[in-house]
């Protein structure tokens, strides 16, 4: 088993690790957390197969539920966002509050009998894993884990209701993490094994994230597109107002240094800002957040070496002026 679990810890390293090489934790850090948090889990799992001694697995027990607690809100995060619902900083810190407190009944064990009335480590073919007498305190914890869940159907089933989202698809495969997590919890409180399936479960659930990610073309590497700058006729008056979508954007790109490249997805965004789109709009028709398409904007502002977007548009009058002369 401490192979499996090995294995299972360093694949569950793989997306962090791309995550940090592409630099692709700067645009979506809850999904980032995630993977990170994942890594955590079977981190613990790990540790407790290869435990000694009681105090040691205990620790590793405490490493794995830390990332367990983190992987519950980070997927009611992730799918909230990805269901079209944009959380309030405040409900979010809430959220993490009480993720702190449920750790905390967590940490007592060793100390207290309030999470486990007894606690002993059994040796089983060579790997180690803890025999557990839950305590009082305990169902909190599973109360806990069931409400985040239940949020996450709700999360879901509004925004079927609702068609927030068009890719009935992508909240298809939504429920289905929710649904093989919770099946998987389920079984594991009802049936004893000597394996803690929900390592693979985890694992799973964040390549499926990624796969959702890609899909949306929110969290994955973007191809740079070369600038092609076309510069247009001096000897024209262009009123700004009156140039077509196509002119705007190669006005705009004109202006770009040498060095820098514009994304696809900057592209995008960067046309529907020149047509004086509101953030939510361009959410909508990109089926992005808003936060995200807020990451993009700025990013795009500052390749464009500008602020808002009333700069953006001096540019093109700037470009108008200078043509008429």
């Amino acid at each position: 088993m401490t192979i499996i679990y090995l294995l299972l810890f360093f694949i569950s390293l793989l997306l962090p690790i791309y995550s940090l090489i592409n630099k692709k934790y700067k645009e979506e850090i809850w999904l980032f957390v995630f993977y990170i948090s994942v890594s955590i889990v079977n981190l613990g799992y790990c540790l407790i197969s290869i435990s000694s001694t009681l105090d040691f697995a205990l620790l590793a027990n405490k490493i794995s539920y830390l990332g367990n607690i983190i992987v519950i809100i980070c997927m009611l995060f992730l799918i909230a966002k990805i269901s079209g619902y944009d959380l309030s900083k405040r409900l979010k810190l809430g959220t993490v509050i009480v993720a702190i407190i449920m750790f905390s009944l967590v940490a007592t064990t060793g100390y207290l009998d309030w999470y486990y009335k007894s606690v002993d480590l059994v040796n089983i073919n060579g790997s180690y894993k803890l025999v557990k007498e839950y305590g009082i305190l305990h169902p909190v914890y599973l109360i806990y884990v069931i409400i985040n869940f239940i949020l996450m159907i709700l999360f879901i089933t509004f925004s079927i209701k609702k068609k927030k989202v068009k890719s009935s698809k992508l909240l298809g495969l939504m429920i289905t993490i929710i649904c093989c997590n919770i099946g998987m919890w389920i079984i594991e409180k009802i049936v004893p094994f000597d394996f803690e399936f929900l390592a693979v479960s985890y694992i799973l659930s964040e390549f499926v994230f990624f796969f959702i990610y890609w899909i949306l073309e929110d969290y994955v590497h973007i191809d740079e597109i070369s600038k092609t700058k076309t510069i247009l006729d001096t000897r024209l008056c262009i009123d700004v107002l009156s140039m077509s979508s196509e002119e705007k954007v190669k006005v705009i790109l004109n202006s770009v240094k040498e060095d820098i490249s514009i994304s696809n997805r900057e592209m995008d965004i960067l046309k529907l800002l020149l047509e004086n789109k509101k953030r939510k709009d361009i959410a909508i028709e990109l089926n992005l957040s808003e936060n995200t398409i807020k990451t993009y904007t700025r990013s795009l502002y500052n390749k464009l070496e500008i602020n808002n977007r009333e700069e953006l548009f001096l540019i093109l009058d700037n470009n108008k002026q200078s043509l008429d002369l």
